[in-house]
């Protein structure tokens, strides 16, 4: 078989293993679309720290009511076109939480994003960034920052969940106000745990979780450490924009 089969092989069948780790998990809710009505469904433990079975409305209820609309929030995903991890989740339970301008996007609709915050930066001087990467979306999300922080657009907060690849050095840790940095067991096609995994990084919040690479964005460690990100940064002022 050429080289290129065989990848494509590995490929789909790593991706059909982490699918199929999460295949009991609801099907993950459109970005933009009306949430349902939570159904009652076993827990873990009380509150947002319950299981992973949980709909974003019960977590967001069980919340400060917060209300943050000078906080643009973008949630980039990586290499997953299938959607099994369930980013767009992790991103409608931010949105509910209190920061109504979040917004899910695939990697490469990072520099749309980027050019959106620009304009919004310039009608609202007040506006303010944050940027989440999952797996392969750290790596633009963390240049982003590096253009946007050059250019003069401060970027409050960045969030890296799985960057298998991230290595502990100054261009990986912008000068931002907070960095979150998740890691869980390496992706399986590179090594797992035996090669890379992701590194702590002395400017960040560390979460380390002994989960699979494709179950870290609906763990609720993952949203635990976010919010507390988000929450944590200095209240914003002034009017908001219109997105």
């Amino acid at each position: 078989m050429p080289f290129r089969g065989c990848v494509i092989l590995l490929l789909g069948l790593g991706f059909a293993a982490g699918g199929a780790a999460l295949a009991a998990d609801p099907a993950p809710v459109p970005n933009g679309s009306p949430l349902p009505a939570p159904t009652p469904l076993p827990v873990e433990a009380p509150g947002w720290l319950g299981s992973l079975r949980r709909s974003p409305a019960d977590d967001a209820a069980e919340l400060p009511a917060t209300r943050d609309t000078q906080t643009y929030v973008y949630v980039v995903n990586g290499f997953d076109p299938f959607h099994w991890a369930h980013l767009k989740r992790l991103a409608d339970r931010i949105r509910i939480s209190g920061y109504p301008y979040t917004k899910f996007g695939e990697y490469f609709d990072m520099p749309a994003f980027e050019a959106e915050y620009r304009k919004i930066r310039a009608e609202n001087v007040h506006a303010r960034v944050v940027l989440i990467g999952y797996s392969a979306g750290c790596y633009p999300v963390v240049a982003s920052a590096q253009r946007l922080i050059r250019e003069g657009f401060p970027v409050a907060m960045i969030g890296f969940i799985g960057g298998d690849y991230l290595t502990d050095s100054d261009y990986n840790q912008p000068k931002v106000e907070k960095i979150v940095n998740i890691r869980g067991d390496g992706f399986l096609l590179t090594g797992q745990n035996l090669v890379w995994n992701g590194s702590d990084l002395r400017r960040a919040t560390n979460v380390n979780l002994s989960k699979n690479h494709f179950a870290l964005p609906l763990r609720p460690e993952t949203f635990k450490a976010l919010y507390q990100g988000l929450i944590s940064l200095p209240a914003p002022t002034a009017t908001p924009a219109t997105p």
